[in-house]
C-alpha cells in the first residue's frame, strides 16, 4: 500500500481531492472508471473501522495521465481531525490519502462590527475576539480598522464576543447573534474610563486594565486577585527637594479590571504585576495621569 500525506481541506465543505492511481512499478494507471474500484472508504480520528464511500461517474472521474478527480460530500468532511481515503482495486497499488480537516473560516454571512464609545465615538485599534457560544474555542481575532469596523463571515449561529482597549470598559463577554443569510450589522458600546485627578499636584494617577489569559477583565474581587506592586528602592531618594524612604504601593484592579495608584511625579519606582511576569524599573511621569501600558 502507498501513503501520502496531501493537505488539508475545510470542514462541512463538499471537496474535490486528486488521487493517482499507481501500479505495482510505479507507473501511472490510466482509463478507469468509478467500477474499477474495489472499494473507496475512509475514517476520521477515532472512527474503527473504515466508512464506504460509494463511488460513481459524478463523484469520481479521471483527469488525464493516472490523476482522477474524487469529489468528497461535506458529511465526510464535517469535523475537525485527520481524515484518511483507502482505495483500492484489481490494477492499482492500493493507496491511502491523509488530509488535515480544519474548521471553516470565514462562515457564509457577512458580519461588520462596529466598536465605539458612550459619546459615541468609533474606535480604530481595538481588539475583537470571537468565540463560540460556550466560550470554550477562540473562532477569529482581529483588530477594528481606522473607521472602528471589523468585517468578517460567520455562519447562522450564537458567538461570544471580547473586546478589549486600553482606558474603556465593555461587557464581557458581549453576545453577537448571527441570522443570515444576508449581510448583517452590529455595534458594541464601551464606556471610557477617564482617571481621577491626583489629589496632591506632585503625583501622577498610573492607571490601567488587567485581563485574564481568555481575555475577560480580571475581577479584583476574586479570591485571588490580581495585585499591583510599585515599590520606591531600597534607599532614601530625593524627589523636587523632599526625601523619601522606601515604601511599596499596593493595589487590586476592580470588578471591571480597572486600577489606579498614585505615586510621586519624576520618581523611579518598580512596577510589578503578580501572575502576568511584568518586573520593570520606570520613572513616573510628570503629569497629572499616565496609562502603565505607555510606561512598560
Amino acid at each position: 500500500m502507498r501513503e501520502l500525506y496531501k493537505g488539508a481541506i475545510f470542514q462541512g465543505d463538499s471537496s474535490i481531492i486528486i488521487v493517482a492511481l499507481l501500479d505495482a512499478s510505479g507507473v501511472p494507471v490510466t482509463g478507469k472508471t468509478f467500477s474499477d474500484i474495489a472499494f473507496c472508504k475512509y475514517s476520521r480520528d477515532g472512527e474503527a473501522p473504515f466508512n464506504t464511500f460509494t463511488l460513481n461517474g459524478v463523484n469520481f472521474t479521471e483527469i488525464a495521465d493516472g490523476f482522477y478527480k474524487l469529489i468528497l460530500d461535506g458529511t465526510v468532511t464535517a469535523f475537525d481531525g485527520v481524515l484518511n481515503i483507502y482505495l483500492s482495486g484489481a490494477t492499482f497499488d492500493d493507496i491511502l490519502y491523509s488530509y488535515t480537516v480544519k474548521a471553516k473560516d470565514p462562515g457564509n454571512v457577512m458580519v461588520t462590527l462596529t466598536v465605539n464609545d458612550q459619546i459615541p465615538i468609533n474606535l480604530a485599534n481595538t481588539q475583537v475576539d470571537i468565540w463560540d457560544s460556550g466560550m470554550t474555542t477562540l473562532l477569529w481575532s482581529n483588530s477594528t480598522n481606522s473607521s472602528g469596523q471589523v468585517v468578517l463571515s460567520l455562519n447562522p449561529g450564537i458567538y461570544k464576543v471580547l473586546i478589549r482597549k486600553s482606558r474603556v470598559s465593555f461587557t464581557t463577554p458581549e453576545t453577537l447573534t448571527v441570522v443570515g443569510p444576508t449581510a448583517e450589522t452590529a455595534t458594541f458600546s464601551g464606556t471610557s474610563v477617564i482617571p481621577s485627578s491626583p489629589t496632591a499636584p506632585n503625583l501622577c494617577v498610573i492607571y490601567g486594565s488587567i485581563y485574564d489569559i481568555e481575555g475577560a477583565v480580571d475581577d479584583g474581587t476574586s479570591p485571588d486577585p490580581v495585585i499591583i506592586l510599585a515599590q520606591r528602592g531600597r534607599s532614601t531618594s530625593v524627589v523636587d527637594g523632599r526625601i523619601y524612604t522606601n515604601d511599596t504601593s499596593r493595589t487590586k484592579p476592580d470588578e471591571d479590571g480597572y486600577f489606579e495608584v498614585e505615586l510621586v511625579r519624576n520618581m523611579s519606582v518598580t512596577i510589578s504585576i503578580e501572575r502576568s511576569g511584568i518586573n520593570k524599573k520606570v520613572t513616573v511621569p510628570d503629569q497629572v495621569s499616565a496609562a502603565l501600558t505607555s510606561l512598560l
